[in-house]
């Protein structure tokens, strides 16, 4: 029997392994049955060479997560450096009017506190901003971890369902093998009697 393993999964040659197992002819007297051992060698072979076709599809696929994450941290950063800047560049202009309110002649208690009071609601801007990038860079980077944390999920899943496919499939074909192998030697022991009376 042959087989082309192009875009098949794992899964669905197993699934294909336990429908033939499912359609074999029954073995009276017994819950084995009677399979076609090359169909059976050559479905097993498919799903042996189908995993690491899986398994670099996964690779590819994680691939391309740590690639959205990373994505993720860059512009996390540039958005906390962006704010950062932007609170050095208020502070800086805040101190500069400061100090052109302080060298004036005119100089005043008011002009002192004017000044004071500039500062004070630039550093607090400044602050609002940087706490402002932190909360979003947190926001998507536990998005990110979600995604990746989903996707894992999948594949352990879709990984575990194939290998309990896997072993009922063997488990019914070794069943098979042993009932057959000992109706065979009961087979050969009468014929053995025959012969000797």
């Amino acid at each position: 029997m042959t087989h082309d393993t192009r875009g098949e999964s794992v899964v669905e040659i197993l699934d294909e392994l336990l429908a033939l197992v499912d359609n074999a002819r029954s073995i009276p007297m017994s819950a084995s049955v009677m399979i076609n051992q090359s169909e059976v060698r050559d479905l097993l072979q498919l799903a042996r060479d189908a995993v690491p076709d899986q398994v670099l599809r996964a690779d590819d696929v994680l691939a391309d997560i740590d690639s959205v994450r990373a994505s993720g941290r860059q512009e996390a950063a540039s958005i906390i450096a962006s704010a950062r800047q932007d609170a050095e560049n208020i502070v800086a202009e805040a101190r500069a009017q400061a100090s052109r309110l302080v060298s004036n002649d005119a100089i005043t208690i008011a002009a002192r506190s004017t000044a004071a009071r500039i500062e004070d609601e630039a550093k607090q801007k400044a602050e609002r901003l940087r706490e402002g990038a932190n909360h979003y860079s947190d926001s998507t980077l536990a998005n990110l971890e979600g995604q990746v944390n989903g996707v894992a999920a999948a594949l352990e899943e879709a990984v575990r369902a194939a290998h309990e496919k896997m072993d009922a499939a063997l488990a019914q074909i070794y069943a098979g093998r042993e009932v057959l192998a000992s109706r065979q030697e009961t087979t050969d022991a009468v014929f053995d009697h025959s012969e000797e009376e």
